[in-house]
């Protein structure tokens, strides 16, 4: 008795006494403070418990506007959802969203004199699942992935062509940074436009700090001759570092050191960077080290710039020794994102592209009835395994009305994809059989593997990805061009195949010395020599 309490935005405050211990309460009041001036307040959607017509918490959240007019003088009002009895109101009213599904509303009044009025019913449909499309997957069976799409934390696929990218900070002193359709085989990437000497174009995202982890991207520039550069920050400390530099990958060990792996033009690179602060030994590292992979060969370990506790930046920038190029960046994963596995974004993955007609403030998706993943919008998943999925999108509004999609429907029904490492196309080999080092990603359960050299007359089956092509088979061959397909099927019978043209030549070369001859005679001075080579 004689208690209040209040709630700002649903937190609770009290209970407090009353200031006077009175039976009820006949006035409310809304008021500025004396003494202050030249300001505003604003009040809205005040409800009272003892309106028959309120419930607690009905003002939370947007409805819809009942909106009317009168050709009368009304001396009472009111207004009836779906034949329920009548609920007085004072004119236009906001009523609580209905439910989904069709409704009826309809006004009535009357007159000082008592003459009843009425407005015809009016139909419509609340239909909350309509506000999510899903665009893609489409309803069908995918037999590959899609082209250019990688799955990653930002892979960017939601952002407009010419814009920056959301979640992450642009400087464009140097040039410009947007997202653009397309570089090379990948869509919706970044890309940095330097264009002016003497400055730098840089991309960067700050995030609560990891003592370890993993960082994953691709990345691309057209003139190899010049530079991009990728760190990591723990503040204004600067931890690791890497650079694509004058064809070469290098990386920070109190000065640039070389890595030995080259790099050209217009080439997509799959880096992976794991780094370690702490003793816990993360992917095996030591503490305050750091390694990296790039297209999947290892580098490394190194030591940190500097022993910092963790890493809460990431910056990709051009450099001011260079102009007039682009490097570009593409399907970025970090570790600490919980919905990230390592290696997620090495392979091309089925695009989940949607529109939506309310803003909304949170989305997610569930594939299989999977619990949501939170996204930023339209996003590349994973391959799914073989068989039948479903997919559906799901969100909620500034006022908490949730959305989603209808339940989108496909299949997946993928061959064994089959990468060749080596041997390289038109390399040549003698009398010895070639090494092979293939690569093979199936979705399903690989089931057998094998080659052959004479377009499948004879099929040799191997289970060692890395190997040595059967020197019997490779001595029934004679000079020239040799053909090697690998051939994968799974166990749903799926076949995947791809080839590659090499060169077998057994032939020696003929080669004559010209100069010097065998009876010339040299003192202190080194002879020169001409020498002819004849390749058969």
């Amino acid at each position: 008795q004689y208690t209040w309490r209040f709630y700002v935005d649903g937190e609770v405050f009290g209970d407090f006494n009353f200031q006077n211990n009175v039976n009820n309460i006949s006035q409310a009041y809304f008021f500025t403070y004396w003494g202050d001036f030249n300001y505003r307040s604003y009040i809205d959607a005040v409800g009272y418990s003892w309106d028959p017509a309120y419930a607690i918490g009905d003002n939370l959240n947007e409805g819809l506007l009942l909106s009317f007019e009168t050709f009368f003088t009304p001396d009472w009002l009111g207004y009836s959802l779906d034949g329920q009895p009548n609920k007085t109101i004072l004119g236009n009213t906001t009523i609580s969203m209905p439910s989904e599904g069709l409704h009826t509303i309809q006004v009535f009044g009357n007159d000082s004199f008592g003459t009843m009025y009425e407005s015809d019913v009016r139909y419509f449909t609340i239909d909350m699942s309509s506000s999510i499309n899903v665009i893609t997957p489409e309803n069908k069976t995918y037999n590959a992935p899609m082209s250019g799409y990688y799955p990653a934390t930002y892979g960017f696929e939601n952002d407009d062509d010419g814009s920056d990218p959301e979640e992450w900070n642009v400087l464009e002193g140097g040039g410009t940074c947007n997202i653009i359709p397309s570089a090379g085989n990948h869509s919706k990437v970044v890309e940095l436009n330097d264009n002016s000497a003497g400055d730098r174009v840089f991309l960067n995202q700050t995030f609560i700090g990891q003592s370890f982890g993993t960082f994953e991207f691709w990345w691309r520039i057209d003139d190899a001759t010049k530079s991009i550069a990728f760190s990591a920050w723990n503040g204004g400390t600067w931890v690791l570092s890497l650079v694509l530099d004058n064809n070469i990958f290098k990386y920070w060990d109190s000065g640039w050191q070389n890595t030995g792996k080259s790099s050209a033009n217009n080439t997509w690179y799959h880096v992976r960077i794991d780094f370690e602060s702490t003793t816990g030994g993360y992917q095996g590292l030591a503490q305050y080290k750091w390694n990296m992979y790039i297209d999947g060969m290892l580098y490394g370990d190194f030591n940190l710039i500097n022993n910092e506790g963790q890493i809460d930046m990431v910056n990709f920038n051009t450099n001011t020794a260079y102009t007039n190029y682009k490097a570009y960046i593409d399907a970025i994963d970090f570790s600490r994102d919980s919905n990230y596995n390592i290696g997620d974004n090495l392979n091309e993955g089925l695009l989940l592209s949607y529109e939506n007609s309310a803003i909304l403030e949170w989305q997610s998706y569930s594939l299989d009835g999977q619990p949501n993943r939170t996204i930023l919008g339209n996003i590349t998943i994973p391959m799914p395994s073989e068989g039948s999925h479903t997919i559906q999108v799901f969100g909620n509004d500034s006022i908490g009305t949730m959305h989603k999609s209808d339940l989108r429907y496909f299949e997946t029904n993928t061959p064994p994809l089959i990468e060749i490492h080596s041997p390289n196309t038109n390399e040549y080999f003698g009398n010895l059989s070639p090494n092979f080092n293939v690569s093979i990603i199936d979705y399903f359960d690989l089931n057998t593997t094998w080659y052959t050299l004479d377009g499948g007359t004879t099929n040799i089956t191997f289970s060692n990805l890395i190997d040595t092509i059967d020197q019997s088979e490779w001595d029934k061959l004679g000079n020239g061009t040799v053909i090697i397909r690998f051939y994968a099927n799974d166990s749903k019978g799926l076949l995947g195949f791809t080839e590659v043209i090499i060169r077998k030549d057994l032939e020696t070369p003929i080669v004559t010395i010209n100069s010097p001859g065998s009876t010339d005679i040299f003192g202190y001075t080194a002879p020169g020599f001409n020498i002819s080579i004849n390749e058969p």
